[in-house]
């Protein structure tokens, strides 16, 4: 119970969010991004089944997680990809996104622009 009111509250507070964006006129030149924290903790009893390990660890269970980006500049809706992405990438990616490439091209920040995998499609 507790896990699906906290998805309700997510869904929405995320639909309050793309309500605003369509009322002040900028929905459509807006990149949202949704994602999770990475895996759950197993000695607190969570299962990151199928993958092996969990929270503080590099298998699998403790890095892999789902993201979901939504915008209206992507060739392609509802595509899925398998690539990697990992979550210092979001910082890059976004940077691109509203002009900021010099900090991304003198490796000021971490993570990798993935502006080219998330528009490939």
């Amino acid at each position: 119970k507790i896990h699906c009111a906290m998805v309700a509250a997510v869904d929405k507070g995320l639909g309050m969010v793309v309500q605003a964006l369509k009322d002040k006129g900028v929905y459509d030149n807006t990149l949202i991004g949704v994602t999770s924290d990475n895996g759950g903790p197993t000695k607190y009893g969570s299962s990151n089944w199928p993958y092996r390990g969990g929270k503080k660890n590099l298998y699998e269970g403790g890095i892999k997680t789902f993201a979901i980006a939504r915008s209206s500049l992507f060739k392609d809706q509802g595509v899925t990809w398998d690539g990697l992405f990992y979550v210092t990438d979001w910082l890059p990616t976004i940077l691109r996104y509203v002009g900021g490439i010099g900090a991304v091209n003198n490796n000021v920040i971490h993570g990798k622009d993935q502006w080219e995998s998330l528009f490939c499609f």
